[in-house]
């Protein structure tokens, strides 16, 4: 069996002749990875696809950005909420994405190689594993503009 690389578009997946999938977040066209309803529906996505996969032994979510993991919520999304219907459909789009990890019968790691802020705070914390190298930075700072953490990392 080769190395199968799949490409998304804020993901980057590969397949290891050992079974282990590898997870590459890489945001288009932004320095930093964030998360908002595109990207949250698209991880989902994946992880439901390739927990299926009977290939597929373990995965490890990783960065591909440099001065990143994950720097936190697309803020203007959370600005741009106009009713508390929408707020709570993004919520639970996290809580969606982290269940959905969480209760991954094969082993789900987060390596992390730089900050790791707010949702992506939240979304480590339901994998099974977490591997930080000594950049790593982790916080929750969507406290400070009075918010408090909306995918479940508070539970």
């Amino acid at each position: 069996m080769s190395v199968k690389i799949t490409c998304y578009q804020n993901f980057k997946t590969k397949l290891l002749k050992n079974g282990v999938l590898i997870i590459g977040f890489d945001y288009r066209n932004r320095p930093v990875n964030i998360l908002n309803s595109e990207v949250m529906e698209e991880l989902n996505t994946i992880a439901r696809k390739e927990i299926q996969n009977k290939s597929v032994k373990a995965i490890v979510i990783v960065s591909l950005k440099n001065g990143s993991f994950i720097a936190g919520a697309d803020i203007n999304e959370i600005i741009s909420i106009e009713d508390p219907e929408t707020g709570v459909k993004l919520a639970r789009k996290g809580h969606k994405l982290c269940d959905e990890i969480e209760k991954c019968d094969k082993p789900v790691i987060a390596a992390i190689n730089a900050l790791c802020l707010g949702g992506g705070n939240e979304l480590i914390l339901a994998c099974h594993m977490r591997i930080a190298s000594e950049r790593a930075k982790f916080g929750q700072p969507e406290i400070t503009i009075g918010i408090i953490p909306g995918f479940g990392g508070t539970q």
